[in-house]
């Protein structure tokens, strides 16, 4: 099942309807919502689906983001905008869950459903960047 359009336009919203992605050809105005996640690893239905998996990319981005690899993919990972995948669907968006985001801002932040924020703390900043690293 597709994300609704209605949450697509939550999570671009939310996001302040920027690419999130940014990445070489990026144009910089998002038209969709992208999966940090992605859904096409054997059935995942909706359970990735959920506003926390999800944030605002170009059309550009959200195609270039599939074939990452080198330092894209690791600027990806780092920046919590692509998560990798664990043993089961629920499993990975337990891990989406506890990935926050760096922003275009600078900030980091953790995205709660389709159209809200909080900021993340400092030790979920370091847990993540180390869980990167390793």
């Amino acid at each position: 099942m597709a994300v609704s359009v209605a949450k697509k336009r939550a999570v671009i919203a939310r996001d302040g309807g920027f690419c999130l992605l940014a990445l070489a050809n990026c144009r910089g105005e998002a038209q969709t919502a992208d999966h940090r996640a992605n859904r096409g690893h054997g059935g995942a239905g909706d359970v990735l689906d959920d506003g926390v998996n999800l944030i605002a990319a170009c059309s550009i981005c959200n195609a270039e983001k599939e074939t990452a690899t080198g330092v894209v993919l690791l600027d990806l990972l780092e920046r919590g905008l692509r998560v990798l995948h664990a043993s089961t669907h629920r499993k990975t968006l337990e891990r989406v869950w506890l990935t926050p985001i760096l922003m275009l801002d600078g900030s980091w932040r953790m995205p709660m459903s389709y159209d809200d924020w909080r900021p993340a703390t400092s030790f979920e900043i370091a847990r993540h960047l180390e869980a990167v690293a390793a």
